[in-house]
């Protein structure tokens, strides 16, 4: 597939120091992870995303890397208005959003401060193994040595192509990550806009977009990435558990008369310290999920908030689950919750025979 040139900036009638040439690749990295340039460079920069996926490329002030991933985590469904860039002056510089195998042009100064600027991908899910470091008039040190650049071309600089899994580990999580979190990653079982949530308790789940609903959860521990590292293609992220629930029956939520499902991803948000609030529309009316784990049990508890509903709401009931609300009553194989109960409810789904 050829590349689009996207975006030519501003700026570029003024003539540029020098041309850097970056390329977002399969398995969440850039195919350069660090350079040096003299502060208050001119720099041309054409990026080109030869993934499959969305990227972008954000410079931060030094040592903010990991406060601006997480600021791009909480804009929620903010996020794609803003290119994923949060509004901070953390942030020095940044593209925009590009699609797979898209190309884009664009003009920035190296800042004038010598000193170690970090540049990030941003886009969900990716900004804790795609990064990489400006030296600006600062000197490198050698590459296995560099703390400023992801763990995996560490060890490669150390030991050549060869990763070893625990190493493959470290670059997935270049710092100590507490649940809840999620990443936005190719998934087995699912769509390919899924995003993988770790939950506390070793409980993790996966979420597809599309689909608008958890497609399957699992025990022990959380993803590896060595495949999609290895730049195989078809890849997903391995499993590191055991799967104890999946759900490809139909479209748990029903409106009360409306049987066709018309679904419509709107975008998520982080709330009490780290969990996603799913936002999408069923039928047209705005429905927020919030799912967490139950302490003790093999489960979890999902609260609903929907807007301007005046009709119950319906829940399949499941197999091997027990589905219970405080806020609805049984009837059939349904949980049917009063409409004047659907501003805020919430269910708690125990898997059974475990």
């Amino acid at each position: 597939m050829c590349a689009s040139l996207l975006h030519q900036s501003v700026y570029a009638q003024q003539k540029a120091d020098t041309t850097l040439h970056l390329r977002a690749q399969e398995g969440l990295k850039f195919d350069l992870v660090r350079f040096a340039l003299p502060p208050g460079t001119k720099v041309k920069l054409v990026f080109i995303n030869d993934d499959d996926m969305d990227h972008n490329m954000v410079i931060v002030q030094p040592g903010t890397r990991e406060k601006v991933i997480q600021d791009a985590l909480a804009l929620g469904e903010k996020g794609p208005t803003l290119y994923y860039v949060p509004q901070t002056k953390d942030v020095i510089w940044s593209t925009q959003v590009l699609g797979p195998h898209q190309e884009a042009e664009y003009y920035f100064t190296v800042p004038s401060k010598a000193g170690i600027y970090p540049f990030v991908c941003t886009y969900p899910g990716h900004g804790m193994t795609m990064f990489g470091a400006i030296y600006a008039g600062i000197p490198m040190p050698p590459l296995q040595e560099d703390k400023h650049i992801p763990a995996q071309q560490r060890e490669q600089a150390s030991h050549g192509a060869h990763v070893h899994h625990q190493k493959v580990q470290e670059a997935l999580h270049p710092y100590t990550l507490e649940a809840p979190y999620l990443y936005r990653i190719f998934m087995p079982y699912s769509g390919p806009a899924s995003i993988a949530v770790r939950l506390p308790g070793e409980i993790s789940y996966c979420y597809d977009a599309e689909l608008c609903r958890i497609r399957y959860a699992w025990s022990g521990g959380f993803l590896s990435n060595m495949d999609l590292w290895k730049n195989k293609k078809d890849t997903c992220a391995i499993l590191e558990g055991e799967i104890f629930f999946e759900d490809n029956q139909k479209f748990p939520l029903e409106i009360e008369g409306m049987d066709d499902i018309q679904l419509k991803f709107k975008g998520y948000r982080l709330v009490d310290g780290g969990y996603p609030e799913f936002n999408y529309e069923l039928n047209g009316v705005a429905v927020s999920e919030l799912t967490r784990p139950l302490p003790d049990k093999r489960g979890f508890t999902t609260t609903y908030r929907i807007k301007n509903n005046n009709r119950p709401i319906k829940i399949s009931l499941r197999e091997n689950l027990v589905i219970t609300s405080r806020q609805g009553k049984t009837k059939r194989s349904s949980l049917i919750i009063p409409a004047k109960k659907t501003r805020e409810f919430t269910i708690e789904t125990i898997i059974k025979n475990i």
